[in-house]
């Protein structure tokens, strides 16, 4: 996540939102866990109280979405 932090166009897709234009847009994993983490993630990373970021909830939906087995 260190390195993908500093990706301002990617900051701004999350933060923005501009993810959940592609809701209605089915796949084989229609959910939305992945990119409302990285959202949550993001909104956590900038915002003002300069508090340490939690990135279990993070951490586990990256391991869901892309451990070969689960």
């Amino acid at each position: 996540m260190q390195c993908l932090a500093p990706i301002i166009e990617m900051r701004d897709h999350y933060l923005l939102q501009k993810y959940a234009l592609f809701k209605d847009i089915r796949t084989k994993r229609d959910d939305f866990n992945y990119s409302n983490g990285l959202y949550l993630f993001y909104k956590a990373m900038y915002r003002e109280d300069k508090k340490i970021v939690d990135v279990n909830y993070l951490k586990n939906i990256v391991i869901k979405r892309f451990h070969p087995i689960l």
